[in-house]
């Protein structure tokens, strides 16, 4: 054991604990290290099987070969001495070390990443895992940027000889990832390790188990998300990691929710991620809780009481559905669809969860058609009388009021409800207008919306595209794609940006009378680092774009931000809306930003 600390010291490889998420470099490899020693010779034995693990020879014999970027498809056995413990992890309680076939470190090293203990359990610190232990490592093997490794997700079988009974979780993939068929653990990072590296899944999977472990019940409000980890068992062994998943409803957790413990039996739906090709994890702010020990539904504790009653109404506004005729409307639509009409329906407000969101300028609410929380409908994010956005200074709801709703509805991962800002109060308590602020109608504050911005508030999807936000030109540059961290809905956009030159989100194109505009949106950046967007218009005639007209670059904050951009047309013009990402410069990184909630106003 001498031999180690004289090894160690010339390599200079002290271990550490590391916290953030970034990739720490191997930086030896498989190596012989330098020693005053002569090095020793092994030679390679085993299969890599249970019953006959690889040497530290051996494994670097059998996947000499492997290409950069490729893995393995089975799982590895390997035996040999912990030489050298290069890192703790913090996020994921993992232990990166070396392993030689000689006690003292004086053959070759091979690297084990991002491993767990015995059996797959956390580790605390670098001091859990003493050089000399004799360990067998089992995981799949990596060639990492020229390094052959051990991949992340790997475990300790055996260690000094125990293998720790019974307590080995089984490793059987199950699941097709549905709702009606969840994943188990094994079965999702099957499914993660199938994606290449840091590419999110197409579409949202089903994952169940129990909470094992927590890193934050949830980050403050201004975020609202849970970090945590779920195994099949509830132990620590074999976990997945929930990376900032959204809670009950894909909703934002806020204080005064039941908030989740270790134990908890769960379903996560959302995408997920092989993150930096080596973590299996849901998407940040991309998935959440579908159910909760039973409960699928944010704010109730039992799931509602359906409720019985003749469904009357035909839905115009002269004769409105009762509660009981659009929720069976809307139980028709398929999951993820909004219905192509507007409906009127009526009934009393039996649940408020917010009376209204000055931020979002909208109101979340249930109505039944007794006033009781029976065979409740929810109205979500819904705005105010005229169809305007609600403001300080308007008559609040409460419970028991009489109103009267217009507009789309929805079944939201089988939820039913209005769809977020595409329905309104069209009457409440009997009045159509209110004495404050809004008054309905067309104008308000001496402005009016302009009706040809559709889907400013990227609510409305398809083939991978917000609804509104393409145009037929050569205006329409950037990639886009669909992103639940949003300003206001369930939505926003993603503008994806290139470092060495700007890109547009572009509108479709529209036709504007001569006056004055206001353009504003809400845009947020994806990190910390410097960002601008630059917002504009450009004229478009037979397909082909005019001279682009841009307002002043406007540097972002870390958090939702609203834009305005006045611009002005001396005669009818056809055109489309712009937000310029830019290239790379000292005032902006050139990556990616979130657009929201945008409208248009004539002034």
């Amino acid at each position: 054991m001498k031999k180690i600390a004289k090894l160690m010291t010339v390599l200079a490889m002290t271990a550490f604990t590391f916290t953030g998420c970034e990739d720490v470099p191997n930086p030896f490899g498989t190596v012989t290290p330098p020693s005053d020693e002569e090095p020793i010779v092994i030679t390679p034995s085993g299969s890599g099987t249970a019953a006959d693990p690889y040497n530290v020879a051996g494994v670097i014999e059998a996947t000499q070969n492997l290409a950069a970027g490729e893995t393995t498809t089975s799982d590895y056995y390997v035996t040999g001495y912990v030489v050298n413990v290069y890192q703790f992890n913090e996020r994921y309680n993992s232990l990166s070390y070396y392993i030689a076939d000689d006690e003292d470190g004086l053959s070759e090293h091979f690297y084990v990443y991002s491993g767990s203990g015995l059996n797959g359990a956390a580790f605390s610190s670098t001091d859990d895992l003493p050089l000399g232990t004799k360990v067998t490592v089992c995981g799949k093997i990596t060639n990492y940027n020229g390094t052959i490794e051990f991949q992340s997700q790997n475990k300790i079988v055996e260690w000094n000889g125990e293998t720790g009974g019974g307590n080995q979780p089984s490793a059987e993939a199950m699941g097709s990832g549905t709702l009606a068929d969840p994943y188990n653990i094994a079965g999702v990072v099957q499914y993660v390790n199938s994606l290449g590296s840091d590419v999110n899944s197409p579409n949202q999977v089903y994952i169940k188990g129990k909470i094992s472990e927590i890193k934050n019940e949830y980050v403050d409000d201004n975020f609202g998300n849970a970090t945590f980890y779920i195994s099949d068992d509830g132990t620590t062994a074999n976990q997945f990691y929930c990376y900032r998943t959204l809670y009950l409803g894909n909703q934002k957790y806020t204080t005064g929710q039941t908030q989740i413990k270790t134990g908890d039996d769960v379903i996560i739906c959302g995408n997920v991620v092989n993150y930096r090709g080596n973590t299996p994890e849901t998407v940040q702010n991309a998935a959440y809780l579908y159910s909760l020990n039973g409960k699928t539904e944010a704010g109730n504790d039992n799931p509602p009481t359906p409720q019985t009653g003749e469904a009357k109404g035909s839905g115009t506004q002269a004769d409105p559905y009762n509660v009981v005729a659009i929720t069976q409307i809307a139980s028709k639509l398929g999951t993820g669809q909004t219905s192509e009409s507007d409906y009127y329906f009526k009934g009393k407000i039996s649940t408020i969860k917010y009376s209204y969101d000055a931020a979002h300028g909208t109101g979340t609410f249930f109505v039944s058609d007794d006033g009781t929380t029976t065979g409740e409908f929810q109205v979500y994010s819904a705005l105010f009388l005229g169809n305007q956005n609600w403001v300080d200074g308007n008559t609040q709801i409460k419970i028991g009021d009489e109103v009267v709703i217009c507009g789309k509805i929805t079944n939201y991962n089988g939820t039913l409800e209005t769809a977020s800002k595409k329905a309104y109060i069209y009457s409440l308590n009997g009045k159509t207008s209110d004495e404050g602020g809004n008054t309905g109608g067309g104008e308000t504050g001496g402005s009016s919306t302009a009706s040809s911005l559709t889907n400013g508030d990227f609510e409305t999807w398809a083939d991978g595209l917000p609804t509104g936000w393409k145009s037929a030109s050569s205006a329409s540059s950037a990639t886009l794609s669909q992103s639940t961290d949003a300003h206001g809905g369930k939505y926003s956009v993603n503008v994806n940006g290139k470092p060495a030159s700007n890109v547009r989100l572009a509108s479709q194109e529209m036709t504007l009378a001569a006056g004055n505009y206001t353009f504003s949106f809400w845009v947020k950046p994806t990190s910390a680092n410097p960002a601008q967007v630059r917002p504009g218009y450009v004229p478009v005639t037979d397909g082909k774009v005019g001279s682009y007209t841009y307002g002043d670059y406007a540097t972002l904050s870390s958090g939702w931000q609203q834009i305005n951009y006045d611009f002005t047309l001396s005669e009818e013009t056809t055109l489309c809306l712009l937000v310029m990402n830019p290239k790379q410069s000292s005032y902006s990184s050139g990556e990616d930003v979130l657009v929201d909630d945008a409208t248009l106003t004539k002034k």
